[in-house]
């Protein structure tokens, strides 16, 4: 996948309609301060593996009540997942959004030295490329679930597949940044999962341009 090349709001805009143009589905966007991260979503980068993940599950679990009063049952797995996503704890989702001008922010807003990336990616065709479905998974469907399970309990055999989410607008945050969200069977990076080249596509943004765009 060679990725586009922006050095200004104008060429992003113009890469951002390229990028339209060569996917099928209205694309979701994703910022990265630094073009060599991997698309691997906050807890399936680290080394601790699933007993980590249900680890801080478990903890968070524990100390929530004390600090967010609308929670959900516990047999809600999902929207567990999406409050601890929303307070930031590593989790097996990644965040996107639906503005490619937000994901352009989180291109630029750090790493002065390295050159950033806006991902484009088309939800629909990476859930068909994964697991053969043609549309955004709810929560509650049955790969969606066994791929939430797996943060409760030991990992099944979705190491090789992610999907497009639909998640429950928890926060004024998530409406504002127009939120959208991957969820991650494993640890391969998207750009490896099969058929990569039919659902993703990259911008680069040069280090000096981050301060104009900024």
């Amino acid at each position: 996948m060679t990725p586009l090349v922006a050095s200004s709001i104008h060429e992003l805009i113009q890469a951002s309609e390229t990028v339209r143009s060569e996917l099928r589905n209205e694309p979701w966007w994703r910022g990265q301060a630094n073009a060599s991260w991997p698309l691997v979503a906050g807890v399936l980068r680290r080394d601790g593996g699933w007993r980590y993940e249900q680890e801080i599950v478990r903890r968070f679990v524990q100390g929530a009540a004390s600090r967010h009063h609308n929670l959900p049952p516990l047999n809600e797995r999902a929207r567990w997942l999406f409050l601890m996503q929303h307070y930031r704890l590593p989790t097996r989702l990644l965040d996107w959004t639906e503005s490619v001008l937000v994901a352009a922010y989180f291109a630029v807003c750090e790493n002065p030295l390295e050159p950033g990336a806006v991902y484009g990616l088309d939800p629909i065709a990476l859930t068909r490329a994964c697991i053969n479905r043609d549309r955004i998974q709810g929560a509650a469907e049955r790969e969606a679930a066994t791929i939430f399970t797996m943060a409760f309990e030991d990992p099944g055999g979705w190491d090789k597949a992610a999907i497009a989410v639909q998640a429950d607008e928890i926060d004024t945050r998530m409406l504002v940044q127009r939120s959208a969200f991957t969820l991650h069977g494993g640890a391969t990076p998207l750009h490896e999962l099969k058929d990569a080249s039919t659902y993703l596509r990259s911008v680069h943004i040069l280090p000096e341009a981050k301060p104009g765009i900024r």
